[in-house]
């Protein structure tokens, strides 16, 4: 990732999602999901109702980098691998500060 992430932490992400159904518009937000959360945009998509396009589309606007597609592919493999499939947990977590 060429782009450096800015520095936000879970609890500010946390603070902007909960109630805010379009926190995905957040390019703070959004990077911090698909960067250092290692989330899909279809993961982030599904948390916010969206779909995966959506999340790509204000990707896009904010000048997000995407990852190279090895990448996404490695980090699709170890989320695959997480003994108890804490990856869902995460998705859960986010899921419910939306609701």
């Amino acid at each position: 990732m060429s782009q450096t992430a800015q520095s936000i932490t879970v609890q500010e992400v946390v603070e902007r999602v909960r109630g805010d159904k379009e926190a995905y518009q957040d390019a703070e937000v959004l990077r911090f999901l698909y960067h250092n959360a290692s989330m899909s945009m279809r993961q982030i998509g599904s948390v916010f109702g969206v779909s995966g396009p959506a999340i790509e589309y204000w990707m896009k606007e904010n000048g997000i980098e995407r990852r190279e597609r090895e990448e996404g592919l490695v980090i699709r493999q170890v989320q695959d691998m997480e003994i108890g499939n804490e990856s869902n947990s995460r998705l859960e977590d986010l899921q419910r500060f939306l609701d």
